[in-house]
């Protein structure tokens, strides 16, 4: 049984064992993750603050009792590190962890509290990179990080010991006892970021989220220094660990397959003035698929928070996107369907292009769909040309590229909406220049020489509406009223459900590529349309 009380790497008072005093080692935060220690939503917290659980928790038994077995998931403690301020320490840190990994990444995490964007570089992380353990720390003394790796190459499923340390002037990193790694570019107290979370299980800050792929068995936080006696006494007591036999929870990765998907945005387009348009191949497409113009959005019904809500699959109470400024975004947790596929697995062939900068670019808040995406053309200016470039450009791609999935934004017919109103002639106008370049880029697919091969899903879906006058950010039925279009041979028109949402159309576009949803994502939306959606 483990101490309510004091509680050090699994055992009480271990640290004793390097004639350390029982206040010496007492952390500020300590957790085990398995059944014992799981309170309803919860670890229970043997010291500091109880970390909440997401979704159902999976553990796997060894020789040694049970662990945490996280699929590309994590755990966030707090979402603003502000709110867990008492455990954290300011200059003398020890952060530990007995960890098994399934594989290794660029950027990996197992616990964090930072920011790293750029030249923007604060908090810590202890973490690993490929196949190295790695230790992260920026101080007021040079405010740009210092990354330590250790020797130690890990074995996909084995259990290590990790423990790093900072007292102002020096950063060490142990594995399984012994000192790997040291580094004195750092002085002073640990320079914080204001507002990021404290996390457990990845590497994640405003703009990344890496989950690992593994095994937690239990961590610690201490605002005091350990010695190396003392860190090599915490390993001891469970040294037996690295003596298992490797066990992997990998699953088999989604892989490229024949089947594609293409996902046609279209800003501002009332459902209703689609239907009654001179559209003859977006109509072609509705008439051979599902069609609903009774698909619905949310307040706010502006272009930031829908387009977050159709590419996340969350509404803007998760992706904490509310207006068009971006601000609150949490796109590392949420991560627009793109981005997600090609964190199960890069070998997917993925693309975007848009005319609204904040959609693909850094400018106004953005970007939504992240860097992570093979192939981004954004484009900036008047969206009437570059709704054409993007139609000429997209249709080439998808010709004579490989791609497994594509998002094709056009931005004009909102524009028009805002300047004459739904409707005008001009709006009608712009709804047959939309058809034209949705008609290009159907052809385009059709003309790849693999096409018979193949089995394409598009989509297609609007942000918002519009009130007669032109204008959108209300709570009327034509602000809220959106269409959802699927077409293809994996299409049941059946299957469409009376009930469909903005948050239905990336989740069925990931659906079709063979990835059902995993209940840990905490997504909101379904599957719409499609004969055999994957369990």
């Amino acid at each position: 049984m483990y101490s309510n009380s004091i509680y050090f790497s699994g055992v009480v008072l271990a640290a004793m064992l390097a004639g350390a005093s029982c206040a010496s080692a007492a952390p500020s935060a300590s957790w085990r993750f398995d059944q014992t220690h799981q309170a309803g939503a919860n670890f229970k917290a043997l010291v500091g603050p109880d970390v909440p659980i997401t979704g159902t928790p999976k553990y796997i038994t060894d020789a040694q009792g049970e662990s945490l077995s996280l699929d590309n998931q994590s755990l966030t403690l707090a979402e603003r590190s502000s709110q867990v301020a008492a455990i954290l320490p300011q200059q003398n840190i020890t952060v530990s962890m007995w960890v098994s990994l399934d594989e290794g990444r660029e950027w990996g995490g197992l616990m964090c509290v930072m920011q790293d964007t750029n030249d923007f570089e604060r908090g810590w992380v202890l973490g690993y990179n490929e196949s190295k353990f790695t230790f992260g720390l920026t101080s007021t003394g040079k405010k740009r990080m210092t990354y330590l790796a250790g020797k130690t190459s890990f074995v996909p499923g084995r259990w290590y010991h990790l423990a790093a340390t900072y007292d102002g002037k020096t950063m060490s990193l142990y594995v399984n006892g012994q000192l790997e790694a040291q580094s004195t570019e750092q002085s002073g107290p640990i320079l914080y970021p204001e507002a990021m979370p404290f996390v457990i299980g990845t590497y994640r800050d405003d703009n990344e989220n890496f989950p690992m792929q593994g095994r937690l068995r239990e961590a610690q936080l201490s605002k005091e220094v350990l010695t190396p006696q003392q860190i090599a006494a915490q390993f001891q007591p469970q040294a037996t660990l690295i003596q298992l036999p490797a066990t992997t929870i990998k699953p088999a990765k989604p892989v490229p397959g024949n089947k594609k998907v293409l996902l046609i945005g279209t800003d501002g387009t009332r459902p209703d003035k689609l239907e009654a348009a001179n559209t003859p191949n977006i109509h072609a497409l509705m008439n051979s698929g599902a069609y609903t113009g009774k698909a619905q959005t949310r307040m706010p019904t502006v272009s930031g928070p829908g387009w977050s809500s159709m590419l996340t699959g969350v509404w803007s109470d998760k992706h904490g996107v509310k207006n068009n400024a971006f601000t609150g975004k949490n796109y590392g947790q949420y991560p627009d369907f793109l981005t997600r596929l090609e964190k199960l697995n890069p070998k997917f062939s993925t693309f975007a292009a848009a005319d609204w900068e904040p959609l693909l670019t850094t400018l106004s808040g953005g970007p939504l769909v992240s860097d992570n995406v093979d192939v981004k053309l954004a484009f900036k200016g008047n969206y009437e040309e570059s709704d054409k470039t993007i139609a000429e450009l997209s249709a080439h791609y998808l010709a004579h590229e490989n791609v497994d999935a594509a998002f094709v934004y056009f931005g004009d017919l909102d524009e028009i909406a805002h300047s004459v109103g739904p409707l005008s002639p001009r709006y009608t106008t712009g709804l047959e220049k939309l058809d034209k370049y949705v008609g290009q880029l159907v052809a385009a697919i059709r003309s790849r020489p693999t096409y018979a091969q193949e089995d394409w899903l598009i989509l297609m879906s609007t942000d918002h509406g519009h009130v007669d006058r032109g204008g959108h950010g209300g709570p009327s039925e034509v602000e809220k009223t959106i269409f959802f279009l699927a077409n293809g041979p994996s299409v049941d028109k059946t299957k469409l459900k009376p009930e469909v949402g903005i948050v239905d159309v990336g989740i069925t576009a990931l659906a079709h590529l063979g990835i059902p949803t995993d209940p840990t994502w905490n997504l909101d939306g379904q599957v719409q349309a499609l004969k055999s959606p994957p369990n």
